[in-house]
């Protein structure tokens, strides 16, 4: 699921909230996904 939200929101332009209501998961769990794929 990580690489499909990373993905889902370059080639969207999603939101972190638009992505979270797609994925159903919380705000918190894209913020998590997308900041450790960027190594932060």
């Amino acid at each position: 699921m990580n690489d499909q939200i990373g993905k889902y929101i370059a080639d969207t332009k999603a939101t972190v909230r638009a992505a979270a209501d797609h994925f159903n998961v919380s705000k918190s769990t894209v913020h998590m996904v997308v900041s450790k794929r960027r190594g932060f």
